[in-house]
């Protein structure tokens, strides 16, 4: 980025240990929404989007297992892109203690995580993305009348609250009076609730670097060859489904931005309409695109009222795999659609 021009002014907020949608910690305080400050920006790139909305920064760079950048561009109303899995290098994302150890060096990307973009257009998130590859992205340049669409609105293990089913019904409602081919089903589909659960697996896995579960059971290598099989079948499903649609569309989160609160969203609950819900079913919306290494660009679509407060809403434009570019562009054009 620095080779590139960029100006980098400074670091932002993250939760401990990366495991939260806040940005609240003892060393730095707590980070709050630009849009109402009793609620969260989201996390773990919380203080990367609320620099971005508030006008701090024109962009940024976060990383991604668990909606980190795609949750908080959700809630903070901005621009937000998950990279293929392995497209931008995260070596010196590690942990501090583990860099200062004697000869250590990151030789690779931990499995599911990646750094992508925050920003407050497309066309900022394509330059940080081709600045930041690895490799060369091709371009299909298709127009979206062209695509055919499918979107993801019911998931098995977390429902929507209608802060966002209902600005994203309105906003497939007029994706479809401009013309633009939508499917609500495909038998193509993976079974949802199965690689959710193959997904929080891995990604218990990943982050705890191998340490007990809470449960005490420690993963062995018999088990993390499972979940690399369960990913491969995955990833071959969701193949399929993309030789059939150009892009999946679907939310970010089941809900808007969540009030503060004092423990991690993961480890209580969250109100969907009136009911509670178990925090960490929410994670089922970002892990569509994490467990099968996919891409996917958030944009925002407009409002709805959660909770008490009028709310920014965002949605995922999912894609094949190395396909960033497209993702970009396709979500530049849903915008130019529904905001003209």
């Amino acid at each position: 980025l620095q080779a590139a021009g960029a100006v980098i002014i400074g670091k932002t907020n993250v939760p401990p240990e990366l495991t939260d949608w806040q940005s609240a910690n003892p060393l730095y305080g707590r980070t709050c929404n630009p849009h109402d400050p009793a609620r969260s920006p989201g996390g773990s790139s919380g203080g990367s989007a609320a620099a971005v909305a508030s006008g701090m920064v024109p962009c940024d760079y976060g990383t991604d297992i668990g909606g980190s950048v795609r949750v908080p561009a959700h809630f903070c109303g901005v621009w937000g892109h998950k990279t293929t899995w392995g497209l931008v290098s995260k070596a010196g994302h590690d942990h501090p203690v583990m860099a200062r150890r004697e000869g250590f060096v990151a030789a690779h990307d931990g499995a599911l995580g990646i750094a992508g973009p925050l920003a407050r257009d497309a066309a900022d998130l394509a330059v940080l993305v081709e600045v930041g590859a690895q490799h060369p992205l091709a371009r299909k340049a298709r127009p979206l009348r062209d695509c055919r669409l499918l979107a993801i609105t019911e998931h098995p293990l977390s429902p929507l609250d209608d802060s966002v089913g209902d600005p994203t019904e309105a906003a497939l409602d007029a994706l479809a009076q401009a013309g633009i081919a939508i499917d609500r089903s495909s038998e193509l589909l993976p079974d949802l609730a199965r690689q959710h659960s193959d997904y929080l697996r891995m990604m218990n896995v990943v982050m705890a670097r191998g340490a007990p579960a809470p449960n005490g059971k420690r993963a062995n290598a018999s088990d993390w060859f499972d979940l690399l099989d369960a990913q491969a079948a995955a990833i071959a499903r969701w193949d399929a489904l993309f030789a059939q649609y150009d892009f999946v569309l679907a939310p970010p989160a089941p809900v808007l931005a969540v009030p503060h609160r004092d423990e991690p969203v993961f480890r209580g609950t969250l109100a969907i309409n009136g009911a509670e819900e178990p925090g960490g079913n929410a994670l089922a919306w970002a892990g569509l695109a994490t467990f099968p290494n996919l891409p996917a660009t958030v944009l925002p679509i407009g409002s709805g009222n959660y909770l008490g407060s009028e709310l920014p809403c965002g949605m995922q434009v999912i894609g094949p795999r190395w396909a960033d570019l497209d993702c970009i562009a396709a979500a530049e054009e849903i915008g130019n659609i529904l905001h003209r």
